[in-house]
């Protein structure tokens, strides 16, 4: 593991190394789809692009040093809080959830206009359209996957005791049904390819596999303790999953615990997996 930019808490840009740039709370990261060696990263009031390859330099790319809220383009859009970003395949839109605007927000790459899409400002959950919606807290973000629709026409988000699912083309924001006994708040998501999706709560401190078609909520691992301890399905442990990345190839996911400090990895059953009997 090598530091690729940053020094400090701060608001600077220049080099990657040397000292010369300083990130605020780098909350999320995403790949440049149309240069992979690139990276787009969220943090309390901006995005900045890392170009890691050509010029190893960090350069702001909408937002500024100080938080806010405002629609606008380059450094005029204001944010609070960039929990959640992600990148369309074609490279051409970033979507991101705005934590303490309490919005869901995109960003044409190629103007760096920011337009709010979903969500009013006010910190509730009620289903309508765009900005007449409303969704506390939002968090991470994922496409939805489900192959009965079109790629990356939807995103699935989850905030506050909730998960929400955005359709794009018309904005409309929904309230997810999840059928479990308990009230969870999910917090990490992945989805996959067979349009399942994975969710975290650090509440139960559980890991679960949701089916949106039929809204199954089934725990897939934690014994319901904090702590740090491995172990087969119930028996392990954790305290604060942040994040989670996915790898399908190897039918495994990766979570990151804030608070034990430390990186997990949990095997998934191979039946969620499209390809699982080749």
């Amino acid at each position: 593991m090598i530091t690729v930019c940053g020094s400090e808490t701060g608001f600077k840009n220049g080099k990657c190394l040397g000292g010369e740039t300083a990130l605020n709370n780098p909350y999320s990261i995403c790949v440049d789809t149309r240069n992979t060696s690139n990276l787009y990263i969220g943090d309390r009031s901006s995005i900045r692009y890392v170009d890691a390859a050509a010029t190893q330099t960090v350069s702001l790319f909408v937002g500024g040093e100080f938080q806010g809220f405002k629609d606008g383009i380059g450094e005029a859009a204001k944010f609070d809080a960039i929990w959640g970003l992600l990148c369309t395949s074609s490279g051409d839109r970033l979507y991101l959830t705005d934590y303490a605007n309490h919005r869901i927000r995109m960003v044409d790459t190629n103007t760096r206009s920011v337009t709010s899409i979903a969500g009013d400002s006010i910190c509730s959950t009620r289903d309508d359209i765009g900005l007449r919606s409303s969704i506390a807290y939002p968090r991470k973000l994922v496409f939805d996957r489900s192959k009965s629709i079109k790629s990356e026409s939807a995103l699935f988000i989850t905030a506050r005791l909730t998960l929400r699912r955005l359709e794009l083309k018309t904005r409309e924001l929904t309230t997810c049904e999840l059928s479990h006994a308990l009230k969870i708040e999910p917090y990490a998501i992945a989805s996959l390819e067979s349009g399942h999706l994975i969710l975290c709560c650090n509440e139960t401190r559980k890991v679960y596999l949701y089916e949106p078609a039929s809204c199954a909520l089934t725990a897939l691992a934690g014994s319901g303790d904090t702590g740090s301890m491995d172990g087969v399905d119930w028996s392990a442990s954790f305290s604060e999953i942040q994040d989670m990345a996915v790898v399908e190839n190897d039918r495994c996911a990766y979570l990151t615990d804030i608070e034990d400090c430390v990186v997990r990895r949990i095997t998934l059953p191979a039946s969620l997996f499209v390809n699982s009997l080749n």
